[in-house]
């Protein structure tokens, strides 16, 4: 942290990864099955099919938060938002993120084609 930063009071931010008991499965959506054909491939995944499926890291992101909207969060996965949540549903994340001052942080994800080969994503939110 710089001079400026402590000056100011600002602190480093320690929420690394949300914390959450839960999953939530995302919507099947077009923006949903192209960020998981270009992480499959990015990542090598070689059976997307597979029971357990693949774990990674998605963004969670507070968008509108320096202007007081901060009251949804988007997830996003290689640059394509995948789904905007409501404040109901990421209410715990949205505290945690409010306590440590983080607009961006990140999330565990799980990812795994059905049988119809449709990819079926779970967010710990």
């Amino acid at each position: 942290m710089d001079l400026w930063s402590q000056l100011i009071g600002r602190k480093d931010p320690t929420l690394v990864v949300v914390e959450a008991e839960g999953w939530l499965t995302l919507p099947t959506t077009a923006a949903v099955e192209r960020a998981m054909e270009r992480r499959c491939a990015k990542e090598a995944w070689t059976d997307a099919s597979s029971e357990q499926g693949h774990e990674f890291h998605v963004l969670v992101v507070r968008p509108g938060s320096m202007f007081g909207l901060g009251n949804r969060l988007q997830i996003q996965s290689l640059g394509d938002v995948l789904a905007d949540l409501d404040p109901e549903v990421s209410r715990a994340a949205i505290e945690q993120m409010a306590a440590d001052s983080v607009t961006t942080t990140a999330a565990r994800a799980l990812a795994r084609k059905d049988e119809g080969g449709a990819w079926q994503v779970k967010v710990a939110i």
